[in-house]
């Protein structure tokens, strides 16, 4: 029913410097430009990789999304939080923010005062992130500890036997299957 979402410590672009690094610590020091930029390309798209490892995984029955770390961009936000209220069902997302949190607060709040306004035209909602009066310090030092090892257990491997099985039943239950 629920799904923490996290960030791992360090950013997308961090970890391309560092595998950039990594990659021209191994190439000539009088390498081509061309080289650099293959050993750059190679290093995003191995950063990429990581990034994308729930990136079609249909979660089901998800009511509560609960950002441990805030998404550093919109879409990243929205697709968490897209993972919640499928099908017609009602779902919310817990969203655990700092104050340097504030200025990506400031931008998805605006972004989303929209989207909440009735089809025919009707007023925009201004209500649509909300304080959370009942997640005390306790509560959330709980909710970390839980998460941490949680987070632990949720590995590459466990991810991957995860999408193989999805993609087994899948076939099983293919209509097109099933007429052959």
């Amino acid at each position: 029913d629920n799904l923490i979402a996290t960030d791992i410590d360090k950013t997308k672009k961090q970890l391309e410097e560092e595998t950039l690094a990594n990659e021209r610590e191994g190439a000539a020091a009088g390498s081509s430009k061309d080289r650099k930029g293959r050993a750059k390309a190679k290093a995003a798209k191995s950063i990429d990789t990581d990034f994308g490892v729930v990136r079609g995984i249909d979660f089901q029955g998800v009511k509560t999304v609960i950002n441990y770390d805030m998404s550093k961009t919109l879409e990243g936000y929205i697709h968490r939080v897209g993972r919640t209220g499928r099908a017609g069902s009602r779902g919310i997302s817990i969203s655990l923010a700092t104050e340097g949190d504030e200025p990506f607060m400031a931008l998805l709040e605006r972004a989303l005062e929209g989207e909440g306004a009735p089809a025919d035209g009707g007023e925009a909602r201004d209500d649509v992130i909300q304080p959370f009066e009942k997640l005390t310090a306790s509560v959330t030092d709980s909710l970390r500890y839980r998460s941490e090892d949680v987070s632990r257990a949720v590995t590459r491997s466990a991810i991957q036997e995860a999408r193989a099985k999805e993609l087994r039943m899948e076939l099983l239950n293919s209509s097109k299957l099933k007429s052959h």
